[in-house]
């Protein structure tokens, strides 16, 4: 047998195959590769015949050229070896240069040889064992490695002689095969086999004998004798010999009638396996790593492989496909039983204990064995042979235990909706829902491409609202199926209906609710009750700390019980956050969970909620404590459920972090407390978000969610929550340049404010000393009173300002007034009306806060004069582009382009795309006032990238006027024509409101 090592490189041959038992044959991939003209082939065969051995230049020279090599042997062998590596590709350097020749590494199972040689060791194994229907299975792997004779596309002398050798090793195995076979009582099906075979090879005797055992077995004793005489006489004539003493042995055993003694029956080979009903899609990557787990070079002693997954996500399917792609591998048959495991009744493992014996042929009937005993007595007759053993839906490990084999020739593969605990012997592999393109094409195998190219956003939407789950999918193609008129858009319409979905993903008693509901079945009472309320949570991903609100008990309870629902796959984990860790229900669940939920009624439904919205209140309002609030907060109601005090400590100490992870489930819960009435959540919680969205530049977002809050306290007639989301919808609309709908706002709001203290409409409360945090800005703070020693009214304006913004982003809560005030009178007085604008709108929201309401009357009066005055330039510059143009206008282009690149460095490295997108715009002015009209449209271009993401068409349409004016100073007037097209376009379109 040919010697196989290890490659050099562990990636060499991964791919290549090499075949001698037929035609030289060499693989990669599937295809075959050109390895040369004749000595080459035969070159490479003789390296082969000696895989992993040193075959010398000598020996290789002789077996090429026999006895008068030319004088050039010793390079054209070397030519040769350097044209078998170059037709072996990336895998030539398996060919090794090794004193006193060369030698050919083979890496393991990539030789038809050795897999033959393998087989063949296994089945005599088994045979000496008594296991002779796994040797004979083991007997028909090594003989399906024959492809004919071997190397028979090489009639080369030093090749043919190692051909007959391995002809001799394949005559020799098909005999033994044979015996196996007899041994069986298989007598029946081998006549025909052995007549061919003694046709072809009439001298070889062991043929003879076993052709003449079958005749008499069969009862045609005058053929078996008639066949003797036959070999006798030829012997006789050809070779002037005698029979051997095997065929006189079986002639004389006919003569006196034993040969007709009955034999054994066959043991019995369970073949088990449930069909496999349809192509697998999907699972390509994970079934060869399952094959890789169940193999017996991967593992020593017996094996067992748990998928584990929700139901519906096509475990079993998966499991039946892994269990007939590797039967081959068990010649004692396979075994299968479904277990129940989230039925309502586990199936009783005495009886699959039994049904496994009986299958194998042993009867335990009526010896009155415990259980222990049945497994005991399972694993003995299990101990020497070779058996696949399919587990479906098992619930917990001690079913497992029961059912496994110790014996190294067996597999188990098991499926369950629980996770097991893995070992050295049991390992588990997770199953989860199809990705969208393999979702795709499952959908397509079943409906067809014709169908999927009509509609392929319905059936992009299909597989959404199926969430990958395989089970859905085939709800889906069987309702198809029975009505060859509905196309995919008509099915995607129905499944958009969350409240009829799961009804349409049901078949009889078959489908998706089914499938969830077997697994909901199984839960505790804590447990049914965390899922079903988990369905009235408005987001389908929450922290930890929500199943404390629905339960309303405390966190480690809530999260024992929700640890519970993961190991069934009814809940998923979805990472970890501040707070802790983070879940998720997938789509169909969380429908199968809010069915259940309404079940309990709307007061109990209500009160659930609730908990959760106000949890999100209490946390959200502990965050916003400690962030920066320019002109201060209204007085609002406080949460009625307070969350874990741990979760609010995390809160508290990264307010900024908290709200990058929740802000976007903070705006669903605005939304539901809105639709849900309840207006003492939505608004207040509106208010505590304003700061961060203000912060991170998020305006739609805001806008949207004061909205909800506005609608919300104006249904509750709550009027100081009308009064504070007025103010906050005015700070939001200015900031998106949105002037005329924030004048709106700042109308409603003054007068909202107005109407809490009527009697003081003029008062005004003493606004608050600067705080101590304020004299740790030293940097900042010097630089103010440098510019105000200079009256430099632009400089002084943009130091209070700057001081302001290192304020805030320093954490700074309280204070700022004054200084929007010094701000405002410096802006004023040096010509710059956009931040002057900022200033006043920023005062007036301070004073409404401290409701000094007279003034911010006056703040508005100011405000809507400015606006008038400066018109359109209010949509191009922020205040840094202000300051800039100010600066440009004096013909400091360099104090002014210092301005715009701090203030880009800045909105860069907080991520807030709107002062970004302000400053590059600047930037382009000041570039193109000083004549460098490239570098100008450069900043333009960059800007326009910005307003086309965050959709700010009046932005847009200003900035490609600046592209334009600049196109023409560079010449190119087909850009500029193209630019105020378009800008003209937007403009009509914004006027129009479209």
């Amino acid at each position: 047998m040919p010697r196989t090592v290890g490659g050099t490189s562990p990636l060499a041959g991964r791919d290549l195959y090499f075949r001698l038992l037929g035609p030289l044959t060499v693989e990669r991939g599937g295809s075959v590769v050109d390895v040369g003209g004749l000595q080459q082939r035969v070159m490479l065969a003789l390296l082969l015949l000696r895989a992993g051995q040193v075959v010398s230049s000598d020996e290789l020279v002789d077996a090429l050229w026999g006895e008068s090599p030319p004088q050039t042997c010793r390079s054209r062998l070397h030519g040769l070896i350097s044209g078998l590596r170059r037709a072996l590709g990336e895998d030539g350097s398996l060919i090794e240069t090794k004193a006193p020749g060369y030698r050919l590494i083979v890496p393991r199972r990539c030789l038809d040889v050795e897999e033959f040689d393998r087989a063949l060791s296994c089945a005599r194994d088994r045979a000496a064992g008594g296991d002779l229907p796994q040797a004979v299975d083991l007997y028909h792997h090594a003989l399906r490695q024959w492809r004919g004779i071997a190397l028979a596309d090489l009639p080369h002398p030093a090749v043919r002689e190692a051909a007959a050798g391995l002809e001799e090793r394949r005559l020799a195995a098909i005999e033994e095969r044979i015996d196996a076979d007899l041994a069986l009582g298989h007598h029946r099906d081998l006549v025909a086999e052995l007549a061919s075979l003694v046709s072809v090879h009439p001298l070889r005797e062991g043929f003879v004998a076993k052709y003449m055992t079958v005749l008499a077995r069969t009862g045609r004793t005058a053929e078996a004798l008639s066949v003797f005489q036959g070999v006798r006489e030829r012997l006789a004539e050809e070779l002037g010999i005698d029979p051997s003493e095997q065929i006189q042995r079986v002639h004389h055993a006919i003569l006196t009638g034993e040969e007709t003694a009955p034999v054994r029956p066959p043991a019995r080979r369970p073949q088990q396996l449930p069909p496999v009903t349809r192509r697998l899609i999907g699972r390509d990557k994970m079934m060869d790593t399952a094959v890789r787990l169940t193999s017996e070079e991967y593992v020593t002693g017996p094996r067992c492989l748990v998928l584990v997954g929700p139901g519906g996500v096509g475990k079993t399917e998966f499991a039946t496909h892994l269990g007939h792609r590797i039967r081959d591998e068990f010649p004692g048959g396979q075994l299968y039983a479904r277990l129940g495991g989230c039925g309502r009744r586990s199936r009783n493992l005495r009886s699959v204990l039994h049904q496994f014996l009986q299958a194998l042929g042993v009867s335990a009937d009526g010896r009155g064995l415990t259980l222990d005993a049945l497994s005991g007595l399972f694993r003995d007759t299990l101990a020497d042979r070779r058996v696949l053993v399919l587990l479906d839906d098992v619930a917990e490990e001690s079913q497992l235990r029961h059912l496994l084999p110790v014996g190294p020739g067996c597999c188990v593969i098991a499926t369950s909706r629980r996770r097991l605990p893995c070992s050295d012997i049991v390992r588990t592999m997770p199953v989860r829902s199809l990705d969208q393109e393999s979702a795709m094409d499952l959908l397509q195998d079943a409906v067809g491409s014709a169908a999927m190219a009509e509609a392929p956003p319905a059936a992009a939407e299909i597989v959404r609202l199926c969430d990958g789950l395989p089970l859905a999918i085939h709800m889906v193609t069987a309702r198809v199926t029975t009505r060859p008129t509905w196309t995919l858009s008509h099915i995607a319409r129905r499944l958009s209906d969350d409240r009829g979905r799961l009804d349409w993903l049901e078949l009889g008693d078959a489908g998706v609710r089914a499938s969830i509901a077997a697994s909901y079945s199984r839960l505790d009472l804590d447990q049914r009750r965390l899922f079903r309320w988990l369905g009235i949570v408005g987001s389908h991903e929450f922290p930890s700390w929500v199943s404390a609100a629905l339960l309303d008990r405390p966190l480690g309870f809530a999260e024992r019980i929700l640890d519970d629902l993961v190991d069934v796959h009814l809940v998923e984990p979805a990472g970890q956050g501040l707070t802790g860790p983070r879940f998720a229900l997938h789509d169909l669940v969380h429908l199968f969970a809010e069915e259940l939920a309404r079940a309990d009624g709307a007061e109990t439904c209500a009160a659930v909620s609730a908990r959760v919205m106000n949890g999100w209140l209490d946390l959200a309002s502990v965050a916003d404590g400690e962030m920066p609030h320019w002109y201060g907060e209204d007085p609002a109601p406080p949460a009625r459920w307070q969350a874990p005090e741990e979760v609010r400590e995390a809160a508290r100490a990264y307010p900024l972090t908290w709200f990058d992870e929740e802000w976007r489930l903070l705006r669903r819960v605005v939304r539901q407390a809105a639709d849900g009435k309840l207006a003492q959540v939505a608004w207040p919680l509106a208010q505590h978000m304003s700061t961060y969205l203000d912060m991170r530049g998020a305006y739609d977002e805001w806008t949207d969610t004061l909205r909800d809050g506005l609608r919300a306290a104006e249904e509750a007639e709550d009027d100081g929550g009308v009064a504070c989301m007025l103010g906050l919808l005015l700070d939001a609309e200015s900031s998106q340049d949105n002037f005329d709908a924030a004048l709106t706002y700042a109308s409603r709001a003054v007068t909202a404010y107005a109407s809490l203290i009527p009697e003081r409409l003029s008062g005004h409360a003493e606004p608050p000393k600067p705080p101590q945090q304020w004299h740790a800005l030293g940097k900042h703070m010097d630089a103010l009173a440098t510019a105000r020693c200079k009256r430099d009214f632009a400089g002084l304006g943009l130091a209070a300002f700057s001081l302001i913004v290192a304020a805030r982003r320093a954490g700074v809560r309280e204070g700022y007034l004054p200084l929007f005030e010094e701000a405002r009178d410096a802006f004023q007085k040096c010509g710059a009306p956009v931040s002057e604008l900022w200033m006043t709108k920023n005062i007036g929201l301070a004073y409404l806060k401290q409701r000094r309401v007279g003034e911010a009357v006056k703040c508005l009066s100011q405000g809507k004069a400015i606006i008038q005055r400066v018109g359109d330039e209010l949509r191009v510059n922020g205040t840094a582009g202000d300051i800039s143009r100010v600066y440009a206008v004096q013909g400091r282009f360099s104090d002014a382009e210092a301005v715009l690149r701090d203030n880009l460095r800045e909105s860069r490295d907080h991520g807030h795309l709107w002062d970004e997108g302000r400053a590059l715009d600047a930037l382009g002015r000041v570039r193109n006032a000083r004549g460098d009209h490239r570098a100008a449209r450069s900043a333009h271009l960059d800007a326009l990238a910005i307003w086309q993401r965050l959709r700010a068409s009046l932005r847009i349409a200003a900035t490609m006027r600046e592209l334009a004016r600049i196109s023409d100073a560079l010449g190119d007037a087909a850009a500029a024509e193209c630019y105020r097209r378009a800008s003209a376009m937007l403009g009509a379109a914004s006027t129009s409101g479209s």
